[in-house]
Parts: structure tokens; sequence; C-alpha cells
């Protein structure tokens, strides 16, 4: 079986031709099973025992920069026995920053925000969705594509700030957020309606506490809503950001 594999090999690097080190590069086949990833060392990878076919090949900087970086993908055909090259370029991307308060004014820290780039239907597909942490509510996200974005705040079940004991609910902005390429969008600001909680205990037969179990909030009606958490030692648990309802 290996004699019919082939390998992928190349280079990645910046537009201004400097290579990174803290890439990811990840291959999956166009049709038929087959993944494969690794990470470049000083910018040179190789990805062996590919089986032949069609290939989509992209590159991920985990850049500690603002701005971050784009990904790279292109296409490639592996045959057997063979070595194909590739070379992928990263762009410099833009980012958006901003601060998100509580009902109390307070900053909300852990809290998930997603992006969802606007096409020209009016529709949007989610481009990226993170869990940020700053004691002060203060955001920055970088490696984002010049476009229009609906950004919305919440819905990850752990958000925490001072006064806001049932944390806070979902919201997502009214107006598109234009984000540019190589420039940070600041100002992005919000201040989220509060959420709800709920507290419990999970115990077996014996009346005595289960740890780690897994328990699940999905909203009936209204759009889906998913919330998750774990018993902790004496099998109590608490959710917060609940949408009412």
């Amino acid at each position: 079986a290996a004699r019919r594999a082939g390998t992928i090999s190349g280079t990645v690097a910046t537009v201004s031709g400097q290579r990174l080190r803290d890439v990811i590069v990840e291959a999956d086949k166009v049709r038929g099973e087959g993944v494969a990833f690794v990470q470049p060392r000083s910018g040179h990878f190789t990805l062996a025992g590919l089986a032949p076919g069609r290939w989509h090949l992209c590159a991920f900087a985990a850049t500690h920069s603002v701005l971050g970086a784009l990904p790279d993908c292109v296409a490639r055909t592996v045959a057997a026995n063979h070595t194909t090259h590739a070379t992928l370029l990263l762009r410099t991307g833009g980012a958006v920053s901003g601060r998100v308060l509580g009902p109390s004014g307070h900053g909300v820290r852990d809290l998930a925000l997603s992006l969802s780039q606007l096409n020209t239907h009016g529709g949007g597909s989610v481009d990226a969705e993170i869990d940020f942490v700053s004691p002060g509510g203060f955001f920055t996200i970088g490696g984002v594509g010049t476009g229009n974005y609906q950004i919305c705040f919440g819905g990850s079940g752990s958000s925490s700030a001072p006064g806001d004991p049932t944390g806070v609910a979902r919201r997502c902005l009214r107006k598109p957020v234009h984000i540019v390429a190589g420039r940070d969008r600041i100002g992005v600001d919000a201040s989220l309606p509060p959420g709800g909680a709920v507290a419990g205990r999970i115990t077996d037969s014996a009346g005595h506490g289960v740890a780690g179990v897994d328990v699940n909030f999905e909203r009936l009606g209204g759009g889906f809503s998913f919330f998750d958490t774990m018993t902790g030692r004496d099998g109590g648990y608490h959710i917060t950001d609940l949408v009412p309802g």
C-alpha cells in the first residue's frame, strides 16, 4: 500500500518571503476519505503516505500579531510514487477589537464571539467562533478577511462578570461591521442583556453526588440554542447565560 502512495512537499511563507514556523498544514482528499496534517519546521513541510487523487491543501498560521494571517489554500493532484510540490503564501489579515459589558456595566469574560461573513444575497456563513478571556471584557480577533460581518456575543454558558450572577444572554449587533485586511477595526463594543441560570445536583440511587456528568440544555422553539456543563465533585452544577424561554 505504501508503494501506491504519494507525497506533497513544499514551503509556507508570507507574501514578503518570510518563512513561518507556527503553522499547521492540513490536507483533505477531495473525493473519498483521507486527511493529513503537519506542523512545518522553518517553513518546510512534507505530507507523505497520501492516496492518489485530488487533495485540498491549506495552511493556517497561529501568529501572535494583532492582525493575524489569512489561511491560504491550493489544490494538488497526488500520484503514486511521486512527490508533488506546493507553495502556500499567507497574507496579513484584518482584526476587530472592542469591549463587551454585562447588564451591571462590568466587563464580561470567557464569552463566545462569532463572526458570520455576509454574502451578496444577505445570508451568511460562519467565519470564526472563539472564546476570549479578558478581565475587563476587552477582545481582539485577528486573521479576518476583508468583508462585511455580522458579529454576535454570548451563548457559551460560561461567561462571568461581577454583579451578573446569571450571566448574559446572546446578542448580535444590528449593523454589519466592515473589516479590512491590514487594519484593526476598533470600537466594536456591546452591552449584553441578562441571561438566565440553572443550578442543581445529580445523585445516584443512594443519594451520593455523581461527578463528571455531562448536563445539556437545549432551548425548545425560538431558534437553536445549546448549552452544556459538567457536574463537580459533589454532583452539583451551575450554568449561566441561558436564553429566557
